[in-house]
């Protein structure tokens, strides 16, 4: 794929994430979040006169978001906590493509590219109360949406990357 193409289509990658609320209230809280996804694929291409060459496509998408959060936040409330949020910011993406030939000496070629564009996440998720303080995150959805704008740099005309984010783990409160 050409760098133009690859910001446009969606594909599967896995990363890690973290966030901090802070309750202003019994049902509303401010929220930062922070993840960070990657992807890697290499493809082989064997020439009929001996030779070949290795394309490696590396992409990285961090995301940047805060916004609120809904949930119950009540002490002694019940165990099972529903919970949605939605938040806006800044994705973050890179995508690096390498070539190398064999059997021309090692030659290679490479290339990144890097965008900075609006992005906002609309979702919510499931906690299980484990103990005092921690709660266990059984799931997390989101659709998030990267709103592109025609850049002179990349080529790339204006369009929206529909992405979804499902997630587990811990929470500490």
């Amino acid at each position: 794929k050409g760098g133009s193409e690859f910001f446009v289509d969606r594909f599967g990658s896995h990363g890690f994430g973290g966030s901090l609320t802070g309750n202003f209230h019994r049902y509303i809280g401010a929220k930062f979040d922070f993840s960070t996804h990657r992807k890697t694929q290499t493809y082989s291409d064997i020439y009929a006169e001996g030779g070949s060459s290795d394309l490696r496509l590396k992409f990285r998408t961090n995301l940047f978001l805060g916004g609120l959060q809904f949930k119950d936040n009540k002490k002694e409330g019940s165990r099972v906590r529903p919970f949605a949020h939605v938040m806006a910011g800044i994705a973050n993406q890179k995508a690096t493509f390498s070539e190398s030939y064999m059997p021309s000496e090692g030659s290679s070629y490479s290339e990144s590219l890097s965008k900075n564009s609006f992005a906002m996440a609309f979702g919510g998720g499931l906690d299980v109360r484990a103990g005092k303080r921690v709660s266990v995150r059984v799931f997390q959805f989101d659709f998030v949406p990267v709103f592109f704008k025609a850049d002179d740099d990349l080529d790339l005309s204006s369009h929206t990357q529909k992405n979804f984010r499902i997630s587990a783990g811990i929470v500490i409160h």
